[in-house]
């Protein structure tokens, strides 16, 4: 497993060498959008405090969720094109919304539940009530909750993995069947994909102390080696001649 996990991040590098420019700039603006439009909605149920706020924060997220995920499909095919020594544009970002949107939301809602009935005892915690004495313990709950919640998340998540790339390369299959392919694919690698995520603590914990820019970085690594998981999922050889390659710009 440790050695797999070697393998498919040092893959990764690879088709990164000179090519982290794209991924960079497309995740930067995915970010920005994304903070753009859910501040009005933090801040609101922050402020409000009411269970009316909570609804429409949850509804509001939710679509927000739903958007977001159709850019990520974009985001992955920027990292196909990378893995394929092709060369990515920022507008591939797009590519959900330019192929049938409506394939990919299967996926997206089903992702997105797992993740919002995870994360929904975290959700609750925002409306306890909270004083100076118990300021820490609340904190800590809060915290506690919802890094458990993303990780059972995750966890159940990883069977669904491949389904993004598998709609990008088969554009007439729909979101169910690439769901059922994915966990086909993954049988037996779930535990390998985990570990190779759990591989990444590092990296992550210097991102945060880099004031989250580091992130960046690491995004891109990490999404790039779960392309080439899938690749290797769907017997498709990974070559990548560093000396030969061309570099890539960023193109917009």
């Amino acid at each position: 497993m440790r050695e797999h996990s070697k393998i498919l991040k040092g893959r990764a590098r690879n088709a990164l060498h000179n090519r982290y420019g794209t991924p960079m700039l497309a995740l930067a603006v995915m970010v920005f959008v994304y903070v753009l439009i859910s501040s009005p909605f933090n801040y609101s149920l922050l402020i409000a405090q009411k269970s009316s706020s909570l609804i429409i924060y949850v509804i509001a997220n939710i679509l927000i969720f739903t958007v977001f995920f159709e850019i990520m499909v974009g985001f992955n095919y920027i990292h196909l094109l990378i893995a394929r020594n092709t060369k990515p544009k920022l507008r591939d970002l797009l590519f959900a919304f330019k192929n049938r949107p409506d394939r990919f939301l299967p996926v997206i809602l089903i992702r997105d539940g797992i993740y919002f009935i995870c994360l929904l005892p975290s959700f609750v915690t925002m409306f306890l009530p909270v004083t100076y004495e118990n300021l820490l313990f609340m904190t800590m709950l809060s915290t506690g909750l919802t890094l458990a919640g993303a990780i059972v998340g995750l966890i159940i998540t990883t069977r669904f993995a491949l389904a993004d790339y598998l709609m990008i390369d088969n554009p007439q299959m729909k979101g169910i069947d690439a769901i059922k392919e994915s966990m086909r694919l993954m049988k037996g690698q779930n535990s390998h994909l985990l570990y190779i995520y759990f591989s990444f603590i590092g990296y992550v914990i210097l991102a945060f102390m880099s004031f989250n820019l580091g992130f960046l970085w690491v995004i891109p690594y990490i999404t790039e080696t779960n392309t080439c998981l899938y690749l290797e999922s769907i017997g498709e050889p990974f070559y990548m001649d560093i000396e030969k390659s061309p570099i890539i710009d960023v193109e917009v």
